[in-house]
């Protein structure tokens, strides 16, 4: 029998809808985000609400641009039925974890089977950590899982969504309109996407920077509730009872099973500098994005975050094109990747390096 696999999209892969509305008024796609209706988005301290009473906000369909092409081509070559895990990835990866778990019980019984594939997508890989939590150490259900592209330790264009609102950078997280950037500070998703790495985070005098210590903030946002109260959820989620189950902790027997593929070669944030104020002093501790780039990440992931399990987890890295810059967003339309996924879902794996004969692009780390 053909192992079922379950695809799970990244941070904005599932359109969001307000389901209080006649005709489920679209307020986040790929290709559309309502102005006049972006405040819906916003969620209270209890993350359950939006703040707008008319608003019922819920997960519609995947991103077409980003998961068409690489559903239909897997779903032809392995055979394998796809079912997609939509959710709303304004939530906690630790929520979504957990409605994973609901959705591949209620799969489980469904379609009667006892083994799936997995298939993740930047933030859709935390969420499938966190789903592996939820196991309690059972990973039989598990034939497959492909992570790709995924911030396991976060990524500084995050920070950018939550500081500047990213006007100027390309290809950012959300857009560049200073309203969104408020907004976004609401969701307890970005704040888990936070750079957790070493090195990522540094003061200019050479000062240790604490992450979860709001004083180390920049003072225009230190202070205001629900930033404080996302903070703490972050540390809960990271520190105190982390919510994703470490890759590298997996029994020997589970982690062959894992695979995991990252983009390269596109210039990608890696680190900022806090600087004691900004050149008017109106704002202390302000953050330093005008830093290098390294070459090492696809433009959104750098290693220092994908590549945390590579001594433990095969980890392939494939090159981005001269032509393509888009590399994370768009990273499962790229046909090495697929040709990767292919061959690992079909266990055409019974050679040395078997991945090599892709190209001098294709790589392990």
């Amino acid at each position: 029998m053909v192992v079922p696999t379950i695809l799970i999209p990244g941070i904005k892969g599932t359109t969001l809808v307000n389901t209080n509305t006649l005709d489920f008024d679209t307020i986040w796609s790929g290709i559309q985000s309502k102005f006049e209706s972006i405040y819906d988005l916003e969620l209270k301290k209890d993350v359950r609400f939006e703040v707008e009473p008319g608003a019922i906000i819920e997960r519609s369909d995947v991103e077409d641009l980003a998961y068409r092409e690489a559903v239909i081509i897997i779903n032809r070559k392995t055979e394998s039925p796809i079912y997609i895990f939509g959710y709303d990835w304004r939530k906690s990866c630790a929520d979504n974890g957990r409605r994973l778990r609901d959705y591949v019980n209620y799969l489980r019984e469904k379609i009667e089977t006892d083994k799936f594939n997995f298939l993740t997508h930047s933030m859709g890989g935390m969420v499938f950590s966190c789903y592996l939590k939820e196991l309690a150490g059972n990973y039989d259900i598990i034939d497959h899982a492909i992570l790709t592209a995924c911030p396991f330790e976060g990524s500084i264009n995050a920070l950018i969504s939550l500081i500047v609102g990213e006007g100027g950078f390309k290809f950012p997280l959300f857009n560049s309109n200073d309203e969104f950037r408020k907004i976004a500070r609401t969701f307890p998703s970005v704040y888990e996407l936070l750079p957790v790495y070493h090195g990522a985070i540094t003061f200019s005098s050479g000062e240790q920077f604490d992450l979860y210590n709001p004083n180390h903030w920049q003072s225009n946002i230190s202070s205001n509730p629900i930033f404080l109260d996302r903070l703490s959820q972050l540390k809960n989620f990271r520190q105190t009872n982390p919510a994703m189950v470490k890759l590298n902790q997996l029994p020997a027997e589970a982690k062959g099973k894992f695979l995991v593929i990252i983009g390269d070669g596109e210039g990608t944030k890696n680190k900022i500098i806090i600087q004691p104020q900004d050149p008017r002093d109106r704002v202390k501790n302000l953050f330093d994005f005008d830093q290098p780039e390294t070459p090492n990440g696809d433009g959104t992931v750098p290693f220092e975050s994908s590549t945390i399990y590579k001594d433990d987890i095969l980890t392939i890295a494939i090159k981005s094109k001269w032509y393509d810059k888009a590399t994370h967003g768009f990273f499962l339309n790229d046909g090495r990747v697929q040709t990767i996924i292919n061959r690992f879902l079909k266990d055409d794996t019974g050679y040395r390096e078997w991945w090599s004969d892709i190209g001098d692009s294709v790589r392990k780390v």
